[in-house]
């Protein structure tokens, strides 16, 4: 298989392979964002549903704890009767501790949460009537009614604590409450559910801002999702608390938020298998493989007719060759047989007989010649141009080879009662391949003789231009129309494929242009305003003077 067609068939195969693969990708990803996206907007409306026993619970923490007494005496009492409460603090308006006292002990967690009751108090949120602390107590978390109360977070070494600070009814301290950590995270575990259901209005409510021809059907999600959990996530990223699916099985998260003050720091995690299937390797080479298979049989089918086609064409070029070449020995026989017969013949007496057998043997003549013509016209279009023999250069008078191609029509031109008209000003010897010359005006005197006899007309006019040879054959025939000359140099080129059309090969121009070509010349059509003119150009730097 030759490389070029070999390249050709693979690049036939591999550019649209390549491009579908492409658009079949860019679709893919596309439509799964569009997917992911519209999934992401269901899972967070399901996720914000657990928020309300959240909120819940902490409604009830601040109930409970707007009774805490402001004395030093009462709380100490409150904080032994309320399990929730890990201790309670009083700070006066200029930010001292009042409550609760120092410990017994200088080591321990009762000792280290001690230490770090000054901290808690200098960050604790601002309460009363400012309105810088107006706007803070309303950014966070479940905050009363009025402006004198708010969460704080803090964290120590066993991990974030909440702390609700409110300020006391004769307004002269603040009184913070520290929430046992443990208690709190049991009480939120206790509200949250244990099995996962797609609420109703995760669905219903959004179900028409859905297109119906959507990536992923949001009713095909409730059986999905059933199968998962959801995870509460603490600060430290440890999952404290699951409900839902109750195997060993770990999904990745498909979905997360954030809980609202004060557990900003802690979030609600979705954990299923991926709702969006993923195309897999195979799944998607699949389809390209077997349109590279169709692919791959049509190259292969339009390869084998091509070569099919090529190998049909070298053979009949090559029976041409070989007829040709067959044709030159009888041809040769021809041509010396009726030479002899025309010496014979100017034996015999003069006579009616005599000048019949004449014209009979100018016929056979005339039409060898051409028969010739037409045999070195085909050798010349078939030949490869690597093959073809050099220009053989040898002192030669133009004017002699003009003539000489001029005498072969005489006969005919003749009989058409066509007019030559000769300029030759090139009556000197110069170098060049004088066959190669006469088998140009050759075919351009045959033109002339096919196409243009109506005009009546031939001329010939030879010059030497500078350094080259320029013959410029003329006919006032009907010409050639504009949008014809760029194809009439084209091998099997005929303008008038008509029955009523002179007979030709469309071969004559084209040998004449490569012949030309073989001799490092040139042959153009010349636009004038009757006729057709063509010019001939042949370098002849080496001359002899």
């Amino acid at each position: 298989m030759p490389k070029r067609l070999f390249l050709a068939l693979i690049l036939l195969v591999a550019a649209p392979l390549v491009l579908l693969g492409w658009l079949s990708a860019s679709h893919y990803r596309s439509q799964t964002s569009l997917a992911r996206q519209r999934i992401d907007e269901l899972m967070q409306s399901q996720l914000a549903d657990f928020e309300l026993p959240v909120a819940s619970v902490f409604d009830d923490y601040e109930d409970a704890l707007q009774d805490t007494p402001s004395s030093i005496n009462a709380i100490s009492q409150f904080d032994r009767t309320v399990p929730a409460i890990r201790t309670s603090m009083i700070v006066d308006r200029r930010g001292n501790l009042l409550y609760p006292p120092p410990p017994i002990m200088t080591s321990g967690d009762e000792a280290m949460l001690y230490r770090a009751l000054p901290a808690i108090i200098e960050s604790r949120p601002p309460m009363g009537g400012d309105d810088n602390a107006k706007s803070k107590a309303k950014a966070n978390y479940a905050t009363s009614s009025a402006v004198s109360s708010a969460w704080q977070v803090w964290f120590l070494d066993e991990g974030m604590q909440l702390i609700y600070w409110q300020r006391s009814p004769d307004g002269k301290s603040d009184v913070g409450t520290l929430l046992e950590r443990s208690r709190w995270i049991a009480d939120l575990a206790a509200a949250l559910p244990d099995h996962v259901n797609v609420p109703a209005t995760a669905t219903s409510s959004r179900r028409s801002s859905y297109p119906s021809d959507s990536f992923v059907k949001l009713e095909s999600l409730r059986p999905t999702l059933a199968k998962g959990f959801v995870g509460l996530v603490d600060e430290r990223q440890q999952m404290i608390y699951r409900w839902g699916d109750r195997s060993q099985r770990r999904p990745r998260p498909i979905a997360s938020r954030n809980l609202p003050p004060p557990l900003s720091a802690w979030r609600f995690e979705l954990h299923d298998d991926d709702p969006i299937p993923t195309a897999g390797l195979i799944s998607t080479l699949a389809p390209l493989a077997g349109v590279g298979v169709v692919l791959l049989a049509l190259g292969g089918y339009v390869l084998t007719s091509v070569r099919r086609r090529m190998k049909q064409a070298q053979d009949r070029v090559s029976f041409a060759s070989q007829v040709s070449h067959e044709l030159r020995t009888p041809l040769t026989n021809i041509r010396l047989y009726a030479e002899l017969a025309e010496s014979d013949l100017k034996k015999l007496p003069s006579g009616d007989v005599r000048e019949s057998l004449a014209k009979r043997l100018g016929v056979i003549d005339c039409e060898s010649h051409r028969l010739g013509r037409l045999v070195s016209g085909v050798l010349e279009v078939i030949r490869d141009g690597r093959q073809a023999r050099p220009p053989r250069l040898a002192l030669a008078n133009p004017n002699d080879v003009i003539e000489q191609a001029l005498t072969q029509f005489s006969p005919s031109f003749a009989g058409l009662e066509i007019d030559i008209d000769s300029q030759l000003e090139t009556d000197r010897e110069v170098m060049i391949d004088s066959d190669l010359v006469e088998m140009i005006l050759v075919n351009l005197f045959s033109n002339v003789e096919k196409y243009a006899a109506s005009g009546r007309y031939l001329g010939v006019h030879s010059r030497f231009d500078n350094d080259n040879l320029v013959i410029d054959v003329s006919d006032r025939g009907p010409g050639i129309a504009a949008r014809h000359r760029r194809m009439i140099f084209e091998p099997f080129a005929r303008l008038d494929d008509s029955t009523t059309a002179p007979s030709g090969t469309g071969i004559g121009l084209t040998i004449a242009r490569r012949l030309a070509l073989r001799h490092d010349g040139s042959l153009n059509y010349v636009n004038r305003d009757r006729g057709a003119t063509f010019r001939l150009s042949i370098p002849i730097s080496r001359t002899s003077s």
